[in-house]
């Protein structure tokens, strides 16, 4: 196995596990600064790709203003850590329709061959 291929792999399973970490983060700051870790490991897979240009602006959009935006904004706004802590059920039933929804266009995604359709020509 070559070494970018390792690399890649690397940088895709923490990039995937930064972007969980996102989304279910309970504390807001710390969302942010897991959507940041999501930047860097995706810059760093566009750089194995030998894309030197790309990376760096999408370093300094995303991570230099968007996401130090997102933290100032956050930290400006002093939520409580006691109404984060409240948790919502009511939302499962709909989050589980959401996940087999989803699973269903993956499996289907992964199942098509891709060939392209013949339509036959119709004598009118």
């Amino acid at each position: 196995m070559s070494a970018i291929l390792l690399l890649s792999y690397i940088f895709s399973c923490f990039a995937i596990v930064s972007a969980c970490c996102v989304v279910f983060s309970k504390n807001p700051v710390y969302s942010v600064l897991f959507l940041i870790l999501a930047f860097l490991n995706v810059s760093a897979l566009l750089f194995l790709l030998q894309l030197e240009f790309l990376p760096v602006v999408f370093l300094m959009v995303y991570v230099g203003a968007v996401a130090v935006l997102l933290l100032f904004v956050i930290m400006m706004l002093n939520i409580k850590l006691a109404d984060l802590k409240s948790r919502d059920v009511h939302y499962v039933p709909v989050a589980i329709m959401f996940f087999l929804l989803f699973s269903l266009e993956l499996i289907l995604l992964v199942r098509t061959d891709f060939t392209p359709f013949i339509f036959a020509s119709s004598n009118h």
